[in-house]
């Protein structure tokens, strides 16, 4: 699943895939879903106020899907993110964790219609 978005100016394209938990943990070495249900709390809390932690998870995310969307940026996160003269938070974190919730909808979809399809010809 992609999506672009629009960071100060520059349009960003940001992927997500089966293979984003493996990439963001050979990277940061951290497990994404963890990592995912800490942004999330945190969002929950307030949408104002994020503390450090969570804003280098979202950062680590970010680059994450943005590496996986263009292979031809700086394989170093913060190289990636000094090419941003400004990173709207507020504006790109519900778009990016949107991003990576849709992509696990659709996993977790495909996945039951592949049981489903399983149990019906189990039954035949």
């Amino acid at each position: 699943m992609e999506r672009n978005i629009l960071i100060n100016g520059k349009e960003v394209k940001f992927k997500a895939t089966a293979s984003t938990i493996i990439r963001y943990r050979n990277k940061f070495h951290s497990d994404l879903i963890a990592d995912m249900n800490t942004i999330d709390k945190a969002m929950k809390k307030s949408k104002r106020d994020i503390p450090s932690g969570v804003l280098e998870i979202f950062l680590n995310l970010s680059y994450t899907l943005a590496k996986q969307a263009n292979s031809t940026i700086a394989d170093d996160p913060l190289e990636w993110l000094d090419t941003f003269e400004i990173f709207p938070i507020e504006e790109v974190m519900p778009q990016v964790v949107a991003l990576w919730a849709d992509s696990q909808k659709l996993s977790v979809e495909a996945k039951n219609s592949q049981s489903r399809r399983t149990a019906r010809s189990r039954r035949h």
